[in-house]
Formats: structure tokens, sequence, C-alpha cells
């Protein structure tokens, strides 16, 4: 399945709205911050790529690659997990965007 960038970038927004709500709703919660914690993380890159795409007029594959190799380092992060799990999706998702 190929979607635009456009579309990941509304489905990380969504996403992130979901989990600022889910985390209002529930502020003791350690779970839904680091869920929230990663939706941020993957809607600010998407964001990131998006505006890129966009300002410097490059195929929104080109862009998702370019920056894909950079997001791809926090996979092996030990640092911090949820931005470790970010990078995952955002890389799992990158496969899916195809062009605008």
């Amino acid at each position: 399945m190929t979607r635009t960038l456009g579309a990941a970038v509304e489905k990380a927004r969504l996403e992130c709205e979901a989990t600022a709500a889910d985390l209002e709703a529930h502020p003791l919660s350690a779970d839904r911050v680091h869920a929230h914690r990663r939706a941020q993380a993957l809607y600010g890159w998407w964001r990131l790529v998006a505006g890129y795409a966009t300002d410097r007029e490059v195929n929104p594959i080109r862009a998702v690659d370019k920056f894909g190799h950079w997001i791809g380092s926090y996979v092996d992060s030990d640092e911090d997990p949820d931005t470790a799990d970010a990078a995952r999706e955002f890389l799992r998702q990158a496969k899916e965007v195809g062009d605008t």
C-alpha cells in the first residue's frame, strides 16, 4: 500500500492529538506518557520530511530516504526507548509512502 507524504503527516498528527487527549484524561499513566512521546517524535519527523520536500521541491520519496537514514540511527538507541520505538515506526511507515 502506498500513501502520500501528506497522509503520513496527517496520520502522525492525529495520533499525537489522540495520545495527548488520552494523557490529559489519565495524567499519571507512564504508558500514556511514553505513547505520547513516541507520537510527538513521529509527528515531528514527518513534518520535517514534508517541509523539506516542499521547501526544496524534491520528490517525497527522496526526502523520506534522506531523513530515514538519520532517523534510523535512533533505532538502536539505548538512551531513549521511546525515540527508538518512534524511529522503528517511522521506518515502517516510510515504506508505505508513495508519491504526492
